[in-house]
């Protein structure tokens, strides 16, 4: 019974927290676009909690939000939400979660710099595929200055934040199992 509950509070916690960081925009002088937290989190959920219960976490919030669920950044759902531009960085979410969970076996000892990496490389694959999506669709221009320049701050920033929440994490988890409260 107790893998059942872990299994549900994670993948609720995921839903809770993919939800929340789409409506928490943060502000930085000097930049024109707001940041969420949402790409962080569909990296640093799979490392810290089971990463198959991450990941089914966001993928159920994909599929709430595809049904109409108010819950995509600034409250919105709808399939049609996939069908535009921010359709291709909605799947990018999953595919960055799965590709967490196939890399985070391979993490002994997860250190700032190589999570850091990780992090960076990952939001490359959620541009890629954002991008990409954009491009199929040919329903903009994509130019590096609108697309691809205004993103890299909040990628820089969010991959150190992920990095410090991920080592933090490990950090309090082996503090806990060594006390034995785990």
């Amino acid at each position: 019974m107790k893998g059942v509950q872990r299994i549900a509070i994670e993948v609720l916690l995921t839903l809770i927290l993919m939800y929340g960081s789409g409506q928490l925009a943060i502000e930085f002088p000097g930049l024109n676009l707001p940041i969420t937290l949402q790409s962080m989190l569909a990296i640093l959920l799979p490392l810290v909690f089971n990463r198959r219960n991450a990941a089914g976490g966001i993928l159920l919030y994909l599929i709430l939000a595809a049904l109409g669920a108010p819950i995509l950044a600034t409250g919105v759902g709808g399939f049609k939400y996939f069908l535009s531009d921010s359709g291709g960085y909605l799947v990018g979410f999953y595919l960055m979660a799965i590709t967490t969970t196939a890399i985070k076996p391979h993490i002994k000892q997860p250190r700032v710099l190589i999570v850091f990496v990780i992090f960076i490389l990952q939001h490359l694959l959620l541009t890629v595929v954002g991008l990409s999506w954009i491009w199929i669709s040919g329903s903009s221009e994509i130019a590096f200055d609108t697309h691809i320049s205004p993103f890299m701050p909040g990628i820089m920033v969010k991959s150190f934040i992920g990095a410090l929440c991920c080592e933090a994490f490990e950090r309090v988890k082996s503090l806990l199992t060594t006390y034995r409260v785990l």
